[in-house]
């Protein structure tokens, strides 16, 4: 992904908006962890990629493209407008330029990108 893209820099400035709101975005590392101090045994972390549109030739992982991008299509402006407006000083106006410029590159099939999205189980004893 170009560093210059939109969805880039939205990765970037959500995880220094929840940052600055003290609760960081990556903590999903640190869930099979706490799953374990918790109790929790036969903890299983299995990773998935969600391409964020139709880009892959694979059926099934387009079809979860369409979906993918039509979730952050709807809600590219509401999953940032509080972290932005509130953490790092956006007017909404800009959030909603933002949000047209992400929504911009999430239909661009020349970017072949995905989120990385994890499935966590475990069974309490």
């Amino acid at each position: 992904m170009p560093s210059n893209s939109a969805i880039v820099r939205w990765h970037n400035y959500m995880h220094d908006g929840a940052a600055k709101a003290g609760f960081p975005l990556d903590a999903i590392s640190h869930v099979p962890k706490m799953m374990k101090d918790a109790g929790f045994v036969d903890i299983v972390a299995t990773p998935t990629k969600w391409p964020i549109n139709t880009w892959p030739k694979d059926k099934r992982f387009k079809e979860l493209g369409k979906w993918v991008s039509e979730n952050f299509n709807w809600g590219a402006e509401s999953m940032c407008l509080a972290l932005f407006t509130r953490m790092l000083g956006w007017s909404i106006e800009e959030v909603q330029v933002f949000a047209a410029q992400m929504r911009a590159d999430l239909r661009n099939r020349k970017m072949h990108a995905y989120w990385d999205f994890y499935v966590i189980h475990g069974r309490k004893p």
